[in-house]
């Protein structure tokens, strides 16, 4: 009888210390939030009132408790530099002197002699000379002797003008001294506006003899 009585208290000692041992779980606030969620208010108070935790809730608490660790990665920040390139224009300003100076004119014929009444005559300058401010009226740049009147006046270059007249010669084989003279009012301007006043020679003739 007092053998029998020995192996029970024996008995009931060691199971006293494997509940002792099989209860030693901490359950951290993490862990609990992650038992109601997971399995469950009536199961999370039933891990935490327990005095010893079954398998199943040591398993339960184990998933949890790894589940609520957490990682914490240093963030990297890159700071890009930033390049500015600056371009500089440089601006060349070329200055033009103004032309106020008149050209030199130059009076002269086509031919010395002619057996046709169309007669030519050419105004030259030292520059481009603008041929529209030469009149085709007698007595305003030109004074007509033997020529009926100026029939054109073109530009065939930048510096000369061609002036086609008229001579007043009859077919009867006396010359004409068709003869183009400056006027007193004479004046022709060149590309930028400047006149000149006067011309060399003054005047110059075709004979003009038709037969």
């Amino acid at each position: 009888m007092r053998r029998t009585i020995a192996v029970a208290a024996a008995v009931l000692a060691g199971a006293t210390l494997v509940g002792q041992a099989a209860s030693a779980v901490s359950v951290d606030t993490a862990t609990r939030a992650c038992l109601r969620t997971t399995y469950g208010i009536s199961a999370t108070r039933a891990i935490v009132s327990a005095k010893t935790l079954t398998a199943q809730q040591r398993a339960r608490v184990a998933r949890c408790t790894a589940a609520a660790t957490t990682t914490t990665v240093a963030a990297t920040t890159t700071t890009a530099a930033t390049t500015t390139t600056t371009t500089t224009t440089t601006t060349t300003t070329t200055t033009v002197a103004a032309d106020r100076t008149a050209p030199t004119l130059t009076l002269s014929r086509e031919k010395g002699s002619s057996s046709s009444s169309t007669i030519i005559f050419y105004v030259t300058g030292n520059e481009a000379i603008d041929c529209t401010t030469i009149s085709l009226t007698n007595g305003v740049d030109f004074t007509f002797k033997k020529i009926s009147r100026i029939d054109s006046i073109r530009q065939n270059k930048t510096n000369e003008c061609t002036i086609t007249a008229q001579s007043t010669s009859e077919r009867n084989g006396i010359t004409y001294d068709s003869t183009l003279t400056a006027a007193a009012t004479f004046s022709v301007s060149d590309a930028a506006g400047n006149a000149a006043t006067s011309i060399q020679p003054t005047s110059i003739t075709t004979n003009v003899t038709r037969t």
